[in-house]
């Protein structure tokens, strides 16, 4: 992560010129600055092997789409035809091809020249994704949870360990938040006590333009950075359950999203709507290009259509229908949800980078390149100060510099992102309790 490797600062920003007052706020402004540079330095190291590993995958993983097509053309890619065949037809030629397989989901693309995906469950561990030729039948093929995108995914989400990785990539996702933040509070200050440089002086040895670059583009892509791994923390354990828990809580999410509407009930020998009487149900009422579809497998279940499209949330809608009598149970529309669910809604295409297509998926590439390079750079830079034979950590503050202003951001940050803020408190503690032994060493009072 971003280690600012500038030396502990000599000199701050003047708070006056002349005067005990002056020296007072040189000294405070310096430790303040040293014990962020210390947290800077600390958690920067800890995060740096697991933030490498998640942005790399992150990188990989933004132009999905556009690269599935051109990686496995033999299943994504058809001849658009004036007509396609019934979506009931399709699944039967899916579930044909994969007997031991049901469909669950379908997925329309929005590009007439993508396959039609159907989502097939096996069994409890077990699903695939068969994508059939919409307008010929043709099975193509199918994609497991061995996917080259699909092993990317869980490398990015928990690295392949579980529920454990979850959690471990959660929390270092905090810590590297509050690095980048940190790193971004060294930059402004600077040592030199002015605000940090804009452009990287290109002059002087290796290690210096290293520290330039590390420095620069750190402060540059910063907010960025930040606002890519906060709206990832929804898809988080603990901070994503917190933060859906809130919004239902506080009424924010509509009860159709909570609870899914059920079709109304039916005589024993009632005959269910065939798929394509459902979408025809469906599309009456709003047609879009892109959709997918749940296919209710128990008596009391609804056909559930969802269109939600990244770069074009204002248009997205959610509609429920009976699959007995065909009634709408339920539309939701964008303009039916509260700041707070739009806000929450904007978090995947911002994370991603999806939101305006191209423009911020390259934006998005670039910054999780720029946090690799943050993380080696700020590793290298370590290993070339340390003392030789020390592991080189600043050393501590011993009195109490943290303002309010810092505590309340930190309060903050540990509410939203709670694993870091038990972390902190262990950590804390273990400070704590450290100090209280040393003095107790050397008999001296707690």
């Amino acid at each position: 992560m971003a280690l600012d490797t500038a030396s502990t600062p000599t000199r701050v920003p003047d708070a006056a010129t002349n005067g005990p007052a002056a020296a007072t706020a040189k000294k405070r402004l310096a430790r303040l600055y040293a014990a962020i540079w210390r947290w800077h330095f600390i958690a920067g190291l800890l995060v740096t092997p697991i933030l490498f590993v998640v942005s790399l995958a992150g990188a990989i993983y933004v132009f999905r789409d556009e690269l599935e097509p051109v990686l496995y053309p033999e299943l994504f890619v058809v001849a658009p035809q004036a007509q396609m065949l019934g979506y009931g037809e399709l699944v039967a030629a899916a579930e044909a091809a994969y007997p031991n397989a049901h469909a669950e989901y379908i997925f329309q693309h929005r590009d007439p020249a993508h396959s039609l995906g159907i989502h097939m469950h096996l069994s409890e561990t077990e699903d695939l994704t068969a994508y059939v030729n919409q307008y010929t039948g043709q099975v193509l093929g199918m994609q497991d949870h061995s996917s080259f995108f699909d092993w990317i995914l869980t490398l990015h989400r928990s690295l392949f360990a579980g529920l454990f990785g979850r959690l471990v990539v959660e929390l270092m996702v905090g810590w590297s938040i509050s690095s980048v933040l940190t790193g971004l509070y060294l930059w402004w200050r600077r040592s030199s006590g002015k605000p940090g440089r804009w452009w990287v002086r290109w002059a002087g040895k290796p290690r210096a333009i290293l520290r330039e670059l590390h420095s620069v583009l750190g402060a540059y892509f910063a907010i960025v950075a930040v606002v890519i791994m906060a709206t990832g923390l929804i898809f988080t354990y603990a901070a994503g359950t917190l933060m859906l828990g809130s919004l239902a809580v506080s009424g924010q999410l509509p009860a159709s999203y909570i609870s899914a509407p059920r079709s109304a009930a039916a005589a024993a020998d009632a005959t269910p709507l065939t798929i394509d009487q459902a979408v025809a149900r469906y599309q009456a009422t709003g047609n879009a290009a892109e959709w997918s579809l749940f296919i209710p497998e128990k008596p009391e279940q609804a056909f559930s259509f969802t269109t939600s499209s990244s770069h074009d949330l204002p248009n997205m809608r959610m509609a429920w229908v009976d699959q007995y009598n065909g009634t709408i149970l339920d539309d939701l529309r964008w303009n039916m949800l509260g700041l707070p669910a739009k806000a929450a809604l904007y978090f995947y295409p911002i994370h991603t980078g999806a939101i305006y297509g191209w423009p911020t998926k390259i934006i998005a590439v670039l910054t999780c390149l720029i946090l690799i390079g943050l993380s080696v750079s700020g590793v290298l830079l370590w290993w070339w100060r340390r003392p030789k034979g020390k592991l080189g950590v600043p050393s501590r503050v011993n009195e109490q510099v943290v303002p309010k202003w810092m505590v309340a951001l930190i309060v903050v940050l540990s509410i939203f992102m709670p694993l870091m803020g038990v972390s902190l408190l262990l950590v804390l503690f273990g400070d704590w309790a450290w100090r209280r032994w040393q003095r107790s060493r050397h008999n001296q009072p707690a």
